[in-house]
């Protein structure tokens, strides 16, 4: 099964969001197109501070910015989503993706992000969670995308990738639309191995129980949906 952790789709993904995300409050800090609702008038000159760091690549010392932002008496609750969204942007290119993963967090349910933007960062981050091995994350967030309809193909592999590097054999083969429908024999000798969604042949031994031991896994080029019989 391919690696998710080394390919390069992952950080184009989660930097191309958080970087509409500060375009956005680029327009909302732009005093020519007033955005509603609006910035506070006491955090206008912190926020646009951090904001030109961020266009500069200054990403310390906008983080620095933000963070001394947060303390000021009178922030308001859009103050506050506006500083997530830079924290977001500033974290990820400083590689703190556990840190950007909070700011996204706390914008999701915040009340000024629009489904299409709520969309975005789900989906990047499933793509987070799972570059920092939170496979649970990566797994909570992937399906939250898969059940919305805005899940694309390589998600989906990210998510059945998260559920084998967890170690969950049966949540994988689940995932994956595989099977396991063999008759156990008495001494417990049978395997039946069914590729999943990505081609992958993942190899398990059911025991008299019924339970499944991981022999191992592979990649069959070209055989998605091929299936597969084995007794040992």
């Amino acid at each position: 099964m391919k690696n998710l952790s080394t390919f390069p789709r992952s950080w184009l993904v989660v930097a191309a969001i958080a970087a509409s995300g500060v375009l956005a409050t680029a327009a909302a800090l732009a005093a020519d197109q007033p955005a509603k609702p609006q910035n506070s008038a006491k955090l206008a000159k912190p926020l646009k501070d951090a904001h030109d760091d961020l266009n500069a690549k200054k990403y310390p010392e906008a983080i620095a910015k933000l963070k001394e932002a947060e303390g000021i008496a009178g922030k308001t609750a859009y103050d506050q989503h506006l500083i997530n969204d830079m924290l977001a942007y500033a974290y990820i290119r400083t590689n703190n993706l556990p840190d950007a993963a909070k700011a996204w967090e706390a914008e999701l349910e915040d009340g000024f992000t629009t489904p299409a933007e709520q969309q975005q960062k789900v989906r990047g981050l499933a793509e987070v969670h799972y570059q920092v091995k939170n496979y649970d994350k990566a797994i909570e967030y992937g399906q939250r995308a898969i059940k919305g309809g805005y899940a694309d193909d390589e998600l989906k592999k990210l998510v059945g990738q998260a559920y084998y590097l967890k170690g969950d054999w049966k949540g994988t083969l689940k995932f994956e639309e595989g099977t396991v429908d063999a008759a156990i024999t008495p001494n417990g000798h049978s395997l039946y191995a069914q590729t999943g969604a990505t081609g992958t042949v993942d190899e398990f031994h059911i025991n008299n129980d019924g339970s499944l031991t991981a022999i191992g896994h592979v990649l069959v080029p070209d055989a998605i949906g091929g299936e597969g019989i084995v007794a040992l």
